[in-house]
């Protein structure tokens, strides 16, 4: 099935694009032209590229037009500091640490922080 099929399948607009949830926590782009192997219980949501979002990174609000940055784009946003790791906020889980080269989907309103890499703040209690 192509990415074009699986929006058609959603009533998704054609201006948006479409992204899918891997493993439970990154996210690849699915191209319209490009075929996938469905797995069971894939999740897909779709995004429209030019709708703005703001993102959280220690409290301070970012607005935004592309949700896609890598890491080290994130804490140079942040002015996270080199020896700093940043996480992504996961509710009802262990929060996710964030490597320099991972390419991030980003959500409207979603929460980031920094933390020195000495710690490890992200951990479920």
């Amino acid at each position: 099935m192509t990415g074009r099929e699986i929006k058609q399948l959603g009533r998704v607009p054609d201006d948006y694009r479409l992204v899918r949830r891997v493993h439970g926590k990154d996210e690849e782009k699915v191209p319209d032209g490009e075929r996938i192997h469905l797995h069971n219980h894939d999740r897909f949501h779709a995004i429209h590229e030019h709708q703005e979002i703001v993102i959280v990174i220690d409290d301070v609000p970012h607005p935004m037009k592309h949700h896609e940055r890598t890491g080290s784009e994130l804490k140079k946003l942040g002015d996270v500091p080199t020896d700093y790791d940043l996480f992504r906020k996961v509710h009802g889980k262990d929060d996710e640490k964030i490597q320099d080269d991972q390419k991030v989907h980003l959500h409207n309103h979603e929460h980031f922080y920094s933390a020195p890499k000495s710690l490890n703040p992200g951990a479920a209690r």
